[in-house]
């Protein structure tokens, strides 16, 4: 008799099979994106005596499909473009009130961006891989 594991989509505990195929060689993306993941370093030493020191990063291409979200770079984008309008103005009271309006945009969308991230970074969190159908699932 072949024993089938019930998946908990509900439930708040990690799941203990795949959802597509039953199987129970699962992994967390987590896991999987740090058995991916490695770094590398290597020191040389030439013919004329120099010496030369390299580190390296590498990633598995699974790795990279489940790594985890990253933060925008929204707001350098949004400082930049706020001190160009400041440059061109280059008035008092406009001056001002570029300034105010680009810190004021900055922290408007921080927090959505900030709200955004958290909720790919919950997802991410409960991403798991199935070792035998290859799918992805979120518990």
């Amino acid at each position: 008799m072949i024993r089938r594991c019930s998946p908990n989509i509900l439930s708040m505990s990690p799941p203990t099979c795949c959802i597509y195929c039953q199987s129970q060689d699962i992994k967390s993306a987590e896991l999987v994106y740090k058995m991916g993941t490695g770094t590398g370093s290597m020191l040389g030493v030439s013919l004329s005596g120099d010496i030369g020191y390299a580190t390296t990063k590498n990633k598995s291409t699974l790795a990279e499909e489940l790594a985890p979200p990253k933060k925008s770079k929204m707001g350098c984008l949004i400082f930049f473009v706020g001190f160009m309008l400041a440059g061109a103005v280059k008035e008092g009271p406009a001056l001002v009130f570029v300034i105010i309006l680009t810190f004021a945009f900055y922290f408007v969308t921080k927090t959505k961006r900030d709200n955004e991230y958290n909720e790919a970074l919950r997802a991410w969190s409960n991403k798991w891989l199935c070792m035998k159908c290859g799918k992805t699932f979120i518990s």
